[in-house]
């Protein structure tokens, strides 16, 4: 069965694909695992690339928003922070409500690269949602109370 926060892994070390079965990723990269078997799992990267990479190179992310505390039981929606890792920024992306090509677009960054975003590289990311991604990183910057948000 998948891992924690629904079968989002992160890569530990870079792996170099030597087949077309086989995948590359690097150090740092948010894959899903589709697949466990021995040492070899079917992973997805954020760009939809799917191949297999030893198991032993992936650790399970946290799932954010989960635990003890006074909401427990109730899953809080996530948060956007500069201090966001990729699979955080796709929760809150996809909490959002974003199409899929969107989640997965900008889900590849942290949480102050996407919060740093101007309107002209919303634009040229994600051409169909770019005024609606704008309109929530607003109020995410403005409940972060930066002092000096972006124009």
């Amino acid at each position: 069965p998948p891992g924690p926060a629904q079968g989002l892994f992160r890569a530990l070390y870079d792996f170099q694909a030597r087949n077309s079965q086989e995948l590359s990723v690097r150090k740092g990269d948010t894959l899903q695992v589709l697949s466990q078997q021995k040492k070899w799992w079917l992973v997805q990267d954020e760009r939809g690339d799917r191949g297999h990479v030893p198991g032993n190179i992936l650790e399970p992310l946290p799932v954010p928003g989960r635990g003890g505390g006074p909401s427990a039981g109730q899953d809080s929606p996530p948060t956007l922070r500069p201090d966001s890792t990729p699979a955080e920024v796709t929760a809150w992306l996809a909490d959002k409500g974003f199409s899929r090509i969107t989640v997965r677009s900008l889900g590849v960054l942290r949480g102050q690269e996407l919060l740093q975003m101007s309107p002209e590289e919303l634009r040229a990311v994600c051409p169909e949602e770019w005024r609606r991604v704008l309109f929530k990183l607003s109020a995410a910057r403005t409940s972060l109370e930066v002092g000096d948000p972006l124009p």
